[in-house]
């Protein structure tokens, strides 16, 4: 069996950097040098803790490259890939440094004959919530928050916050409120799990398509068994459209050509708007709450209870 590579990773950064300071684009814009060199000068959560007692003594010998002791180590194709995984959870804004990291391991693998598997890929605050439900149709337990901090590049912690977040239905998504109701239960291992029913669903279909869902649903409305469920849905639908789209359907277009049937399109379309107006009026309880208990928070003693009679509706 051939001895496994291994490089220098810091050695190789400052390579990588001085090779890519004015190649690397992303979204169509240049990359600056300082973001790259800022990306391996990242230091994780453990690091963080040893920097409290222990100081960078080492001198820069890379003059205005990277700077950072803690890849300033040999390491192999595994190590690099788990190193740059805790440089991305140790960081809020992910973006800009997992596409210099998946850069950095594309160079390597090219340059210097390694085989460093991909990344996690990155996922925004929004797909990786969706990814979230998604992911807990079947029941989560423990190791399973684990592993999904592992691949969306999180702590443990901000999984299990992202779940209180859809949990109490603080998640909105194009008018609509995403809420997963889920209740904890223990497997057949005596492991927790928490099961959930929620299927998100968000539209990018033409009008016309949109207008054939709805009509579809206006038929499952009269099935019995399926009223409610054809309803719920059709209102869903409804507030995800544009005043431009509802405009077009209620006013505009063929009534009987496209066999609009106005009475359905007018009941989901006051429900939708009712429900609407109901999350405006929440949100805004629920950010006096947050603001009450900021102020509250200020100093010991001091009472602000203009809002110690309301119900936060999230609770």
């Amino acid at each position: 069996m051939g001895k496994v590579k291994r490089v220098n990773m810091l050695e190789t950064a400052n390579e990588f950097l001085e090779k890519n300071q004015r190649r690397l684009r992303l979204n169509g814009k240049a990359i600056k040098k300082s973001k790259i060199k800022s990306a391996f000068e990242v230091i994780t959560n453990d690091e963080q803790e040893e920097k409290k007692f222990l100081k960078q003594s080492k001198e820069n010998k890379y003059n205005e490259g990277i700077n950072n002791k803690y890849i300033d180590k040999m390491v192999d194709s595994v190590q690099i890939r788990e190193d740059l995984i805790e440089r991305l959870k140790a960081v809020s804004s992910k973006n800009i440094n997992h596409y210099i990291y998946c850069q950095y391991i594309k160079f390597l693998n090219k340059e210097k004959g390694m085989s460093i598997e991909k990344l996690p890929r990155y996922y925004s605050e929004l797909e990786r919530r969706l990814e979230i439900i998604k992911r807990i149709h079947n029941g989560s337990n423990a190791s399973d928050i684990s592993d999904m901090a592992y691949e969306l590049l999180l702590d443990e912690s901000n999984i299990r916050r992202d779940l209180r977040i859809i949990s109490d239905g603080e998640m909105s998504v194009m008018g609509q409120r995403v809420k997963v109701e889920h209740h904890q239960q223990y497997d057949k291992n005596g492991q927790e799990c928490i099961l959930s029913t929620a299927h998100p669903l968000f539209l990018v279909q033409n009008l016309e398509q949109i207008i054939a869902l709805l009509n579809g649903l206006k038929y499952s409305y009269e099935i019995y068994g399926y009223k409610e469920y054809a309803r719920e849905t059709a209102i869903s639908i409804w507030m995800q459209l544009s005043d431009y789209a509802t405009n077009r359907i209620l006013n505009e277009l063929p009534k009987e050509e496209l066999k609009i049937d106005i009475d359905w399109y007018k009941m989901i379309a006051d429900e939708a708007e009712e429900r609407k107006r109901k999350l405006e009026e929440e949100d805004y309880i629920i950010d006096s709450f947050k603001t009450e208990e900021f102020i509250s928070n200020l100093g010991k003693n001091k009472e602000h209870s203009y809002l110690k009679n309301l119900k936060n509706p999230r609770k």
